[in-house]
């Protein structure tokens, strides 16, 4: 418990709240087997007896505090709300195991088999927080490689005891075998956060991830310098623009963070059906951005509030009618980026005709007033 409580000052974000959950259920597991092992049943009497107290106390004085909240986390499916973050099974283990090196993944098995042969608890304890962490994770969505992080320190006690242990071995305790594991995790680095490094190290990429971390890289940067000077130029102070893409090539996000002064002329659009739904202020917007190819980040069919309205005013149907090119640009990966203005407010009829094809996959998304 006191773990837990620990673990809980840094759950700054909610999906922490997993990595808690594992800490939570190994540290009782273990505590279990322990008693178990030592059949100490007054030692079981009393852990049962101390966390129903917790549990008690931590209720009570939630449900004092925090009633509405405790009812609306009850009331809502995060499993459905994220579904569009979330695919099988194979895909999210192969995720979590490509953003390890094949080496560090065979550090961590070896450093799991030395605890288990040498009794080391806290290590096997650790370990199993990170399994439940990622089984808890998985569903709800996919872990993105921030999601990875708890789970990742769990496993860095295994990762450890490989190491001391090697470097304990008697042969290897001078100083040439200690500079060399250095230099392969100085590899390591370059190979994975550096563009340069991962090209000259890949006869030996074993070393890092195969998942790469590197700085974001537009290929055709002075392309989306002009399209945020081509939006500044003609903006009014009370102008907005949405960009209908949500990938590294185009987004609101990637085009405010490249000039904040953006941010306060930004509609903010649906990225993500399941859980934001289409917002339709967006088409009230005096200029929109689209791209040609449909630009996303999720798997297909999870953005349709994104790749639908941005089908329609490139093809100048339905909403789309109601906007005027002024511009083009080429973005990376082939991409094409489109600057539109809107000429006409947006009709009811556009807007339900909208509204009708969201609802052949959403039937509960109900069109507006307007």
């Amino acid at each position: 418990s006191v773990g837990a409580c620990l673990w809980l000052a840094f759950m700054l974000r909610r999906w922490y709240a997993y990595a808690d959950i594992g800490i939570t259920v190994s540290a009782a597991f273990l505590g279990l087997l322990q008693i178990a092992r030592e059949r100490d049943l007054p030692a079981f009497r009393n852990a049962a007896l101390g966390g129903a107290c917790v549990v008690f106390l931590i209720a009570g004085t939630a449900l004092n505090f925090q009633l509405p909240l405790i009812a609306k986390i009850l009331q809502t499916s995060y499993a459905d709300l994220y579904s569009g973050y979330r695919t099988t099974f194979v895909t999210q283990l192969g995720d979590v195991l490509s953003r390890l090196s094949w080496l560090n993944w065979a550090l961590i098995v070896v450093g799991l088999y030395i605890s288990v042969v040498r009794r080391n608890g806290f290590a096997l304890f650790c370990a199993m927080a990170s399994v439940l962490t990622f089984l808890a994770f998985i569903r709800t969505q996919d872990p993105e490689r921030h999601h990875s992080l708890p789970m990742f320190l769990w496993l860095f006690p295994a990762y450890a005891q490989a190491i001391v242990s090697i470097a304990s071995v008697p042969g290897l305790k001078s100083r040439w075998p200690t500079a060399a594991m250095a230099a392969v995790a100085g590899l390591a680095f370059l190979g994975t956060f550096f563009p340069a490094g991962r090209q000259v190290l890949s006869p030996v990429g074993f070393v890092f991830a195969r998942e790469t971390t590197l700085p974001l890289r537009l290929d055709n940067l002075p392309e989306y310098r002009r399209l945020i000077d081509d939006l500044v130029a003609r903006m009014e102070p009370e102008d907005r623009f949405s960009v209908f893409a949500s990938g590294p090539v185009m987004s609101d996000a990637l085009l405010f963070g490249m000039k904040r002064d953006l941010v306060a002329h930004v509609g903010w659009i649906c990225q993500v059906d399941s859980r934001d739904r289409f917002r339709p202020d967006a088409l009230k917007s005096r200029y929109v951005v689209v791209t040609d190819r449909p630009v996303t980040h999720l798997q297909s069919g999870a953005q349709i509030c994104v790749t639908l309205p941005n089908q329609y005013i490139l093809e100048g149907r339905g909403i789309g009618a109601a906007y005027r090119r002024v511009a083009q640009y080429r973005l990376s990966d082939g991409v094409a980026g489109y600057l539109y203005e809107q000429v006409r407010p947006v009709s009811k009829a556009e807007v339900d005709a909208l509204y009708a094809e969201f609802r052949k996959k959403y039937p509960n998304w109900a069109a507006p007033e307007w």
